[in-house]
């Protein structure tokens, strides 16, 4: 039995054997609590601990974004009678705040509520991983493709425009590709991202999970089947041309170069997430093209950045913890 096989099995046992009504609070951690620490002389809050074993701090956001963040988190909690999607909506502000770990109590506090919900799971699955607690997201997207499984409804979710932006389907096995490529089971990783990709219903979701097989396929050196993969996406796709994926894509394809996607005279420290991003991977690019000095010197740069909650920096970080 195979590891996504094995994820299917569980999840079926899951459901015929504890019922999901058992999910609630037991996930939680006491690790998920915020704590403080003086560093640079002013008080700091930790969200998590890197792969590297360092904290990763609280970002501060913009004053004005953040009272409007908290007015509406403060108007939620007034009521007495919150909603399945109210919980989706409360952990979403929170996390808007970077605030991850009040975004995962908020979620759990749903699941509390609705135990079967899979849409809370493959939201708290997803900031269990922003915060670096990688078993307790896969157990979260184990049990989401159970609930998903036997749901006879297709499930979207939706963009803060209230544009429907993909099925809980097609985001679950994202993240679950995403956990086994963190974890160099690239085989498993394939695997998701395939059924990934059987559920994109836009160029965007093509192009962001074709990216990942693309790497996953260059590392287990199947590069036949990563560039029978490319030809998929044809140049004049329907998609955002400003993407990182989009732009990584195209580096892939030979549609653009390095330079396309990267400016070579802007410094780290003003890179924005995006750029930083593409940077992750046009230093895969460079390791498939044997430059390992510059693959190497790129995922440096990558973690350099603040923008730690990004799969890239999630990605970069882990690989350079393994080395």
């Amino acid at each position: 039995m195979n590891k996504l096989t094995s994820i299917l099995f569980t999840s079926v046992v899951f459901l015929s054997s504890c019922g999901a009504a058992s999910i609630g609070a037991e996930n939680a951690t006491d690790k998920s609590t915020t704590q403080k620490q003086e560093a640079d002389g002013a008080t700091k809050i930790v969200e998590a601990t890197s792969f590297l074993g360092t904290p990763l701090y609280q970002q501060a956001i913009d004053s004005e974004l953040d009272e409007n963040l908290k007015a509406q988190i403060q108007e939620l909690e007034k009521s007495t009678t919150l909603s399945e999607d109210d919980y989706i909506a409360l952990g979403g502000l929170q996390a808007s705040r970077r605030h991850y770990q009040d975004a995962i109590k908020a979620y759990t506090k749903g699941l509390e509520k609705f135990p079967e919900s899979y849409k809370l799971r493959r939201h708290r699955g997803h900031r269990y991983m922003t915060v670096r607690e990688l078993e307790l997201a896969i157990v979260d997207f184990t049990e989401a493709v159970a609930l998903i499984e036997q749901s006879d409804v297709r499930e979207y979710e939706y963009d803060v425009k209230g544009k429907a932006h993909g099925t809980y389907e097609h985001w679950v096995w994202y993240h679950i590709g995403l956990y086994y490529y963190l974890h160099g089971d690239y085989e498993t990783a394939a695997g998701a991202f395939e059924r990934c990709i059987n559920t994109a219903e836009t160029g965007d979701m093509l192009i962001g999970a074709s990216d990942w097989l693309y790497n996953i396929y260059r590392r287990m050196g199947q590069d036949e089947k990563a560039e029978m993969l490319l030809s998929r996406i044809p140049e004049d796709i329907e998609a955002d041309t400003t993407y990182p994926y989009y732009k990584r894509v195209m580096l892939y394809k030979g549609v653009f170069s390095p330079d396309d996607i990267l400016d070579k005279d802007k410094s780290v420290e003003k890179w924005n997430g995006r750029d930083m991003t593409v940077a992750y991977g046009l230093g895969n690019w460079y390791a498939y093209q044997g430059q390992s000095d510059k693959a190497d010197a790129l995922h440096k740069a990558v973690i350099k950045t603040p923008f730690w909650s990004t799969w890239a920096y999630l990605a970069a970080e882990k690989e350079q913890s393994q080395k």
